[in-house]
């Protein structure tokens, strides 16, 4: 672990850019930090945000994976050891548990894209004509 946000510090120095260790989970908590404090709110941790946004982004992989690049495919994340890590250090899976409602989430996912200029798999969906598409299936998978 150590060993990979030493890299991760490494890659961002050299790129002069957080990019690096910012992904589409990133784009979620800041989406979801920016709704609590425009309702007067104290958002819940960024790292407790991230963490569940991790499991979100493996599942939008998985829902995509037919339109995925091979080298993308062979990358990707799965779920079940996102969520096999969150367990085992005692930390919320869902975005329900850390008071996101269904309303915000499904927006999240519709608009996480326009939080930074970054390509993520939310651009990607909205590329090939699947962003609505994901963000009824998150939001079914975690909310119905």
């Amino acid at each position: 672990m150590i060993e990979a946000l030493t890299l991760t510090g490494v890659a961002m120095a050299l790129l002069n850019t957080s990019r690096p260790a910012s992904g589409a989970e990133h784009l979620l908590s800041h989406y979801w930090e920016m709704d609590a404090i425009a309702h007067g709110k104290n958002p819940e941790f960024h790292g407790i945000q991230v963490g569940v946004a991790a499991g979100v982004v493996a599942n939008a992989f998985k829902i995509l994976e037919d339109i995925l690049p091979e080298s993308t495919k062979e990358m990707k994340p799965e779920p079940e050891e996102i969520y096999d890590l969150l367990k085992t250090a005692g930390h919320p899976l869902t975005p329900a548990e850390i008071g996101i409602s269904k309303e915000l989430f499904y927006n999240s996912i519709m608009e996480a894209n326009t939080v930074r200029p970054r390509y993520s798999i939310f651009q990607f969906a909205k590329d090939n004509g699947r962003l609505e598409d994901l963000a009824e299936k998150l939001t079914a998978m975690y909310y119905d």
